[in-house]
């Protein structure tokens, strides 16, 4: 190479690196001005912002290797967080799909357990459990629970253990299965046939009642509920599927913020569905539709869930059921998204101190964790960094002092910690 190519050959180099050192700072600039416009600290690490005063955790990564051998598997969803003695048990799901190897937790040659241990040996999705120290959050162990499944997605808790929802209408899936949260070790997959076939989200079971509540992630989805013949059991009763005033076997987009609407109950046949007609058979009953359900927690008799892309403007509502066996039921609006800035797409959603709901964003956009409080005011809490990526399995320890979730596209299992009463309190 002669002198004069040399010359210019460093010169593009030279151009190169500046060029990505002015693109990083104008990336910097713009997430400041974001971050101060939404109330938050920028993470200097670039992941995760922060409402002033927090800090999180990484406490697993997707490909990690876990206590059992296996890798933690990809694609991390719903989860809830469980109290034993010293130590807080994390239910995790996986959402991943049906022959997805790359995503699943055997990769580099490891050892599969026998068939009889999967619910489908084609399954790569399934649960893992993250026991930590509460002090330190140092983990403590960290296993496979069920596997064998498909696009197990936000689930929810039941007694003794956590439900995980299959989002997949693939044969032979599409069901509920139930996972011991302090055993070790696996558990033998047993669907839930009873709770029926379908698209699965959430699921759900209130204490006292027993009644186990269900969202489907379906445009044309209906919102259920499992009416057990003996409290504590889920494999025989009633599923029905929810009816509401004004807007029976109608999209409820239109139920405005604020009115409350009576509610009443279909029963549902043949909830096995093989032909995926469950929803169908619903709405000609007069089932009110409900536009992607998906986050589920329930309170004492209210009943807590979102439809992802429903409301007036497309990009989400979050609904308050007032549940009950005897009485009235009723209906209400509690959020809706603006057509603008404001809460986008809503996903997953726990109820947390103070009676506060923590909403995680699943959007193409910049995904937060948004807090709506007792007064009905939203505010943000936290902001993925990279923008389109979802967050997923919001949910706070039982002393209220920890905040889980999972960053889905990355892999990543994070815990907040900070001063949260005083927060919502003073936000």
């Amino acid at each position: 190479m002669d002198r004069r190519k040399l010359i210019m050959g460093v010169g593009a180099v030279g151009s190169g690196v500046i060029a990505m050192q002015v693109t990083k700072y104008l990336a910097d600039t713009k997430a400041e001005a974001k971050c101060r416009l939404d109330g938050l600290e920028c993470d200097p690490n670039g992941l995760f912002d922060l409402a002033a005063g927090f800090t999180y955790t990484v406490l697993q990564s997707e490909g990690d290797l876990m206590h059992d051998g296996l890798t933690t598997p990809g694609r991390p969803d719903g989860m809830a967080c469980f109290e034993q003695g010293n130590q807080l048990v994390l239910m995790r799901n996986h959402e991943v799909s049906l022959g997805d190897s790359r995503k699943g937790p055997f990769q580099d040659g490891q050892q599969r357990p026998e068939d009889s241990a999967f619910f489908d040996t084609n399954g790569e999705g399934g649960v893992s459990r993250l026991v930590l120290d509460r002090n330190n959050l140092s983990v403590l162990r960290s296993e496979m629970v069920l596997l064998g499944t498909a696009r197990n997605c936000a689930g929810g808790l039941a007694p003794g253990g956590w439900l995980s929802c299959e989002e997949s209408v693939a044969p032979g899936h599409g069901f509920v299965f139930h996972c011991p949260a302090f055993d070790s070790g696996l558990t033998t997959p047993h669907a839930l046939r009873a709770l029926g076939r379908m698209n699965h989200e959430a699921a759900a079971v209130q204490e006292g009642t027993g009644i186990c509540f269900l969202t489907e992630d379906r445009g044309d989805g209906l919102f259920y509920r499992f009416v057990p013949e003996t409290i504590g059991q889920l494999e025989r009763g009633q599923l029905q599927a929810m009816v509401v005033e004004g807007f029976e076997g109608r999209s409820l987009n239109n139920l405005i913020p604020g009115q409350r609407a009576r509610v009443s109950w279909v029963d549902m046949d043949r909830v096995e569905a093989p032909l995926d007609d469950l929803r169908i058979r619903g709405r000609i009953k007069g089932a009110s539709l409900v536009q992607r359900g998906e986050g589920l927690w329930l309170d004492g008799d209210t009943v807590l869930f979102s439809a992802t892309s429903g409301g007036r403007h497309g990009k989400g509502q979050i609904f308050s059921l007032q549940s009950s066996l005897t009485g009235e039921e009723t209906l209400e609006v509690v959020a809706e998204a603006p057509q603008r800035d404001g809460l986008n797409f809503p996903d997953n959603i726990c109820v947390g101190p103070q009676s506060s709901l923590f909403v995680s964003e699943d959007n193409k956009g910049d995904c937060y964790i948004r807090v709506l409080k007792a007064d009905g005011t939203l505010q943000a809490f936290g902001r993925n960094r990279r923008r389109g990526n979802e967050i997923a399995g919001v949910c706070f320890s039982p002393s209220g002092n920890e905040l889980f979730f999972n960053l889905q596209k990355e892999g990543l299992t994070l815990c907040v910690r900070g001063p949260f009463q005083e927060w919502l309190q003073n936000s």
